[in-house]
């Protein structure tokens, strides 16, 4: 039943798009604005990108069930990393929630997203790096996804070591 909600919920076309409410109320041309819509539209692209690693991990899963299974926390890691990213949609999208709380919680997972890949960048061997400019790719990357947040009127909050968070509307 999981599989088919999957499948049914990545062949929809609009997965990945604004819904018609919120792109209503974000129709101005004004700066901050745009650059809300810009939050709100790459928030569900990633959602998407989310939802497709789920199905993924879902398949894996049922893979791995079928028979003896090969491994023992085969199972326990695909369902959790599975959960994790439904649950982050669904937190991250909640229609119940006001379109300025999606907007924070879009902007806290693109800044996680973007944190993370500078993280990760860093990490590579220095000396024989197998993606050479990748460091400053996702610098310039996270520093894009900054700017925008920024435009659309949200305020940073870091940490004493200079790490963001959280994030709030502008005072």
């Amino acid at each position: 039943a999981l599989q088919r909600s999957l499948q049914v919920c990545t062949a929809n076309s609009d997965l990945g798009r604004p819904n018609a409410g919120d792109l209503a109320a974000l129709s101005s041309r004004q700066r901050m604005t745009t650059a809300r819509y810009w939050v709100l539209a790459e928030t569900c692209r990633q959602a998407a990108r989310i939802v497709g690693n789920v199905t993924d991990h879902v398949a894996g899963l049922e893979r791995c069930l079928v028979g003896e299974p090969l491994a023992v926390y085969c199972p326990m890691t695909l369902g959790r990393a599975a959960l994790d990213g439904a649950v982050r949609v669904c937190y991250v999208l909640d229609s119940d929630a006001s379109l300025q709380v999606r907007l924070l919680r879009g902007a806290a997972l693109l800044l996680d997203s973007c944190e993370e890949e500078v993280t990760a960048a860093r990490a590579l061997p220095a000396d024989r790096p197998p993606m050479p400019g990748a460091l400053q790719i996702v610098t310039f990357m996270r520093e894009n996804v900054l700017a925008w947040l920024d435009r659309a009127g949200m305020d940073i909050r870091r940490s004493r070591n200079g790490k963001a968070s959280g994030l709030a509307w502008d005072s």
